[in-house]
């Protein structure tokens, strides 16, 4: 195994599930649970805090940072984000965004670059958010639109709402305040 060669696609798949397994173990002896190993695939820049528990068919890639006590049910995509301890990622892409402690993401949720969800957010089923900042304890429940936008703190934006933030030529900021 560890001078394999690696001559044709075949090959390759059995050096990456040498390395996955690598990468697995040294986060399982650091307190991380994989409820299924072999449908898992973490990064090698990928930090996982102790307790945190991680379900099959997540994609944890890049320069991903998550905390400790967090869950990240299946089907996410993590990739250069930090999430903090405690929060929840269910079902979700989650790429170049901060998620705060203790917040709530999902299901079928999108945090696209340059987002920050604040500590104890919820961000619900089909939600898609871009370069935006939600403050702490702030709610967008469901079937919703945030881009360019600064959502104060305890804010509460309902069903269907589309942050229209551009007007053909330039992009603009939407502020809700707290």
């Amino acid at each position: 195994r560890e001078c394999m060669g690696v001559n044709d696609r075949a090959q390759l798949a059995e050096a990456v599930k040498v390395l996955q397994e690598r990468i697995i173990r040294r986060h399982q002896l650091a307190g991380v649970t994989f409820i299924d190993p072999q449908n898992t695939c973490v990064g090698c820049g990928v930090s996982i805090g102790r307790d945190t528990v991680v379900y099959p068919g997540n994609v944890l890639e890049g320069e991903t940072r998550i905390g400790e006590n967090c869950t990240i049910y299946p089907g996410s995509r993590i990739k250069n984000s930090v999430v903090g301890n405690g929060a929840t990622i269910e079902s979700s892409v989650v790429c170049g965004s901060v998620v705060g402690d203790g917040a709530n993401v999902g299901p079928f949720a999108h945090l696209r670059p340059g987002t920050d969800v604040g500590e104890s957010c919820r961000i619900g089923n089909f939600v898609e958010v871009k370069k935006s900042r939600i403050g702490r304890a702030s709610k967008v429940s469901h079937l919703t639109y945030v881009g360019d936008g600064i959502i104060g703190e305890g804010c509460n934006i309902g069903c269907g709402v589309v942050f229209v933030n551009y007007d053909g030529s330039q992009k603009h900021t939407t502020v809700v305040e707290d």
